[in-house]
């Protein structure tokens, strides 16, 4: 499970998974202060927020 933003949000959404036994291998997020949160490494985000990209995020049982 990859999530996007390092906020307050992910930090609940970290303890949810973490709960219910799921993995997440990194986050990515716009604040290259933010290196880490609950032992799991955050990325910089690549996007520039001019990009008009769009996302789509799934999750795949294993």
């Amino acid at each position: 499970m990859i999530l996007f933003g390092a906020s307050g949000h992910a930090m609940v959404i970290l303890d949810i998974f973490k709960k219910n036994g799921v993995v997440v291998s990194c986050i990515y997020d716009d604040d290259p202060k933010v290196t880490e949160i609950f032992s799991v490494p955050v990325h910089i985000n690549s996007l520039k927020s001019d990009e008009k990209e769009e996302a789509v995020i799934f999750n795949r049982k294993q």
